[in-house]
């Protein structure tokens, strides 16, 4: 890890994580103090999904073994309920937008830093299944991260805990040479945006299928 900055309010650290000589990963965190100043929130409608309760909806693991045909893996430490479960079908396109209901399995200790690590590791969740909405779903697909943006709006343990429901509706709205750029947004029940997400990926079909977009 390097320290890149220590400021008054703000603070910055670099990690690289290696295999042997090459860098397989970087991440740049940014880290500041709560304090007062501008503030405001302009969300699109969310009103549908907030409305279904998050315990009556499939879970991911059925939903996407449904899809990819593929045999429900093991549950991991977030549970993911899945809104609309209907549009994530291998045969047909669907609507360019997603949501999720998520939270961790069981309590999570007060720690402010785990609830924000917790919901970090979650943010990677759905999101290029989103994009795949559009090309007939995930099946033979292989999918990959290339970047992936978070940023933290509310106090983690404080504003939102990730033991209680957060919705996390997706979007994409573009993708060009088998790129895809998905946007996310996480809101607590009430609609209050905790975080924000940005990642492209890439979507690629399985080797001797990539005549098929």
């Amino acid at each position: 890890m390097t320290r890149l900055r220590d400021g008054i309010s703000f603070a910055a650290r670099r990690v690289v994580a290696r295999q042997g000589s090459e860098a397989i990963f970087e991440l740049l965190a940014s880290f500041t103090d709560r304090e007062t100043g501008i503030a405001h929130a302009h969300e699109p409608p969310a009103a549908e999904a907030l409305a279904t309760d998050p315990a009556s909806l499939p879970d991911w693991e059925s939903v996407r073994s449904r899809e990819t045909g593929e045999a429900p893996r093991a549950p991991d430490a977030v549970e993911v309920r899945v809104v609309r479960a209907e549009d994530d079908r291998p045969d047909a396109s669907a609507p360019p937008h997603r949501a999720v209901w998520m939270r961790a399995r069981g309590p999570v200790p007060a720690d402010p830093a785990l609830h924000a690590a917790l919901l970090v590791y979650a943010t990677d969740r759905t999101l290029l299944r989103t994009a795949a909405r559009l090309h007939g779903g995930m099946r033979d697909r292989l999918p990959a991260s290339l970047d992936h943006a978070v940023w933290l709006h509310r106090a983690p343990g404080v504003d939102f805990r990730m033991d209680d429901w957060i919705l996390y509706a997706s979007e994409t709205p573009i993708a060009s040479g088998g790129r895809a750029l998905v946007q996310g947004r996480m809101l607590t029940r009430d609609g209050t945006r905790v975080a924000t997400v940005v990642q492209e990926g890439l979507l690629r079909r399985r080797a001797g299928d990539r005549s098929r977009s």
